[in-house]
């Protein structure tokens, strides 16, 4: 099946069921997954890469109760925290990226969702050209991740970064909600109306107690 889907893929022929039966795989697969996946790459990008950089200019602490995530404040993995980095080191880390002659040069950082217009049309007059904000899973799961924002704050997010001129880069996908096939359709239906496709992503992650707050052993499930 994997060899169809393949060869399916080659000729841009793939379908959404395919897309199902591969979220669906099982461990066992992976290596022939994999194979399957470096074969494509090699039949449009040969053996050539293209280097990217980021920096983490500000760890943890960020308000937001994203499950998989240990730069939550909530979170209860132990990380190297810093507040803001100067604007120096920022500098000092991008000439070193060029040096290495990577084509992107990322800044990230840990705080709440940017959600207005003031602050995303500052960032891209300062230059920016890409924004990264993860969609993570379906609408109707996302609530069982995240609590401090919704589903539909990340829409707006990614809409208004496209009315300014970004070029959007939008992960997602949670586990759990992969062999059904259901938490994809409810993304597809979702992704359309964005118009460019985004980078798939899969995580793993635990349901929400009672009281709306993950247990430790959900949190630490959800980060590996």
């Amino acid at each position: 099946m994997l060899k169809e889907i393949y060869e399916k893929a080659i000729s841009n022929n793939m379908t959404e069921k395919d897309a199902v039966y591969i979220l669906s795989l099982n461990s066992e697969r992976l290596p022939e997954l994999f194979f399957y996946s470096d074969s494509l790459r090699r039949h449009f990008k040969g053996n050539r890469i293209e280097i990217c950089s980021i920096i983490n200019v500000k760890s943890g602490n960020c308000p937001e109760d994203c499950a998989f995530c240990a730069q939550s404040a909530y979170s209860k993995v132990k990380i190297n925290e810093y507040p803001l980095l100067g604007v120096k080191e920022m500098i000092k880390a991008a000439c070193l990226s060029k040096s290495f002659h990577s084509k992107k040069f990322s800044i990230v950082l840990s705080r709440r969702k940017l959600s207005n217009r003031k602050e995303v049309k500052r960032i891209k007059e300062a230059g920016l050209h890409t924004y990264h904000c993860n969609l993570e899973t379906s609408k109707n799961f996302f609530r069982n991740i995240c609590t401090t924002h919704s589903y539909e704050d990340k829409i707006e997010t990614i809409k208004m970064a496209k009315r300014l001129g970004f070029y959007v880069c939008s992960d997602h996908f949670h586990a759990k909600i992969c062999s059904s096939g259901k938490g994809y359709k409810d993304m597809r239906r979702k992704r359309r109306g964005l118009e460019r496709p985004s980078v798939f992503d899969v995580f793993c992650g635990g349901k929400r107690n009672n009281d709306g707050k993950l247990s430790d052993k959900e949190r630490k499930e959800s980060r590996r």
